[in-house]
């Protein structure tokens, strides 16, 4: 596993790099071309490590998780921890750093989001552009699923899924398929 995490460094190390070098030259298509590469493989080293670490910690946590306990401390430490914004690009693609800089660059930017311009319903809609769905398309969008569609939904869903409101996860459903499919009908 160590050897995952000094993958994931080097992979930052050099999307680092490579960004350094793109403020630079930021037309030039080998550069973009290994950022993408970079980033996709930075991905994957981070999908192995959250599929490694998850099944641990899911553990660890149903033991531990709900004393207030060191194990809860420590989680929550770490989950504050990672949800802090250190870095931040901005719209120009430079990187800002600064705390103050970052929280204003927040406030600014939520709060041109949510202005309004003052023209509340003044316009109507084009009739050309309003389209009807078929009564043939409302159909099939409205029928109940046949066991089929159940059963291919329920085999696309991870299995180590954070269980449902029934408690089971979709590993259960997937082993004892046979036995559970007519409670779906």
């Amino acid at each position: 596993m160590g050897n995952n995490q000094q993958k994931l460094t080097l992979n930052s190390q050099k999307i680092e790099q490579i960004e350094e070098k793109l403020s630079n030259q930021p037309n030039n298509s080998r550069l973009n071309a290994w950022l993408c590469k970079m980033l996709r493989q930075r991905e994957k080293l981070l999908l192995f490590n959250q599929k490694y670490w998850g099944t641990f910690r899911r553990n660890e946590w149903l033991v531990n998780g709900d004393r207030n306990s060191r194990y809860f401390q420590q989680q929550a430490n770490t989950r504050r921890k990672r949800k802090l914004v250190c870095k931040l690009k901005d719209d120009c693609g430079m990187w800002i750093d600064n705390p103050q800089t970052i929280a204003d660059k927040f406030v600014y930017d939520y709060t041109n989001r949510f202005l309004s311009n003052g023209q509340w319903g003044t316009t109507l809609p084009d009739p050309q552009l309003c389209i009807r769905i078929s009564d043939s398309d409302n159909l099939s969008l409205i029928k109940i699923p046949n066991m089929m569609e159940v059963k291919s939904a329920l085999f696309s869903i991870d299995s180590s899924k954070t269980p449902g409101p029934d408690g089971f996860r979709a590993r259960f459903f997937k082993q004892y398929w046979e036995v559970v499919k007519n409670d779906f009908f």
